[in-house]
């Protein structure tokens, strides 16, 4: 694991702090100018938010969320040197009063949330990009989010995602209406609530 120099917190309490990433291309996190515009959009809605950050690697986006003023966030991942970086990351930056990680694996998650007993205002999900190109994955995944989002969020619970051009995204689902779309390069934001 390394100090990423090209990653760090933007705004909040820990403005300029580096982010611990993991080598190579296993985990891709959310570029700066992304989340600097994900997070302009979102405003004043992270401030005492209770934030969920699926497919979380090593933070990038709850961290954001914390540091800009949210209330906690559970961080859900899986893979060991990203769960490492990321309880590094919470640490270092202060956040273990704050943070919740939980070693899950994202499509069983609705099984396991309800040990968080939290209800959530915000969710962040940056699926691997070959799992959300793939249809079959995409709609499963869609059924997830919006399981978790029905069950678990608060009535103005918004679903922050990103993923690549390719990927299948839905205007809408049976619980979920997309309300925002933007695009960043090679990188997409689309922003769903409940319908």
């Amino acid at each position: 694991m390394r100090l990423n120099t090209q990653m760090r917190i933007i705004s909040g309490t820990a403005k300029g702090s580096q982010i611990m990433c993991v080598p190579g291309d296993a985990v891709r996190p959310t570029p700066e100018r992304m989340r600097g515009a994900v997070f302009n959009i979102l405003g004043a809605d992270v401030v005492g938010a209770n934030v969920l950050d699926l497919f979380s690697g090593t933070g990038s986006l709850g961290l954001e969320s914390l540091s800009r003023g949210a209330a906690h966030c559970v961080f859900v991942e899986m893979g060991f040197g990203p769960l490492q970086a990321l309880r590094k990351n919470i640490s270092g930056l202060g956040f273990d009063d704050h943070a919740d990680v939980m070693p899950r694996n994202v499509f069983d998650i609705p099984t396991h949330l309800v040990e968080t007993g939290r209800n959530f205002d915000l969710v962040f999900a940056a699926p691997p990009y070959p799992m959300i190109e793939e249809l079959g994955t995409a709609k499963e995944l869609f059924n997830i989010f919006g399981e978790v989002l029905e069950k678990f969020g608060t009535s103005h619970v918004t679903l922050n995602l990103q993923h690549s051009p390719r990927s299948h995204i839905p205007e809408k689902t049976d619980r979920l209406q997309r309300v925002d779309h933007r695009q960043y390069g090679n990188a997409e934001f689309s922003q769903f609530a409940l319908s």
